[in-house]
């Protein structure tokens, strides 16, 4: 589907258009709820389909949440694939040095 849309398929270049919509909505959604400083994007559909990041970027800055503290940044992940890993590992990490040791 990625290769159809970089070749301009007018069906693949709607179903990334209606992707990007429906993902860039959801994820400001989570940025109102959650208010965060920074939204990491990453993963195989991030790299493969480069336009798909850059779409879902733009409808969250068009549409920033109600009363936001902050502006939130926008940014692919730098880890590749492997940031789901490292992040996962990080959070047991930190849970692990914050748990009362009593």
């Amino acid at each position: 589907m990625a290769r159809a849309a970089w070749e301009e398929d007018p069906f693949a270049t709607l179903l990334w258009s209606d992707a990007a919509r429906f993902c860039g909505l959801s994820l400001t959604n989570a940025v109102t709820y959650l208010n965060p400083e920074r939204l990491v994007l990453g993963g195989g559909v991030v790299e493969t389909v480069p336009a798909l990041f850059k779409n879902v970027a733009a409808q969250i800055q068009a549409n920033p949440p109600p009363m936001p503290n902050r502006a939130v940044g926008v940014v692919t992940a730098e880890l590749g694939e492997w940031a789901g890993a490292v992040g996962a590992a990080d959070l047991v990490a930190e849970e692990n040095t914050s748990a009362d040791p009593s």
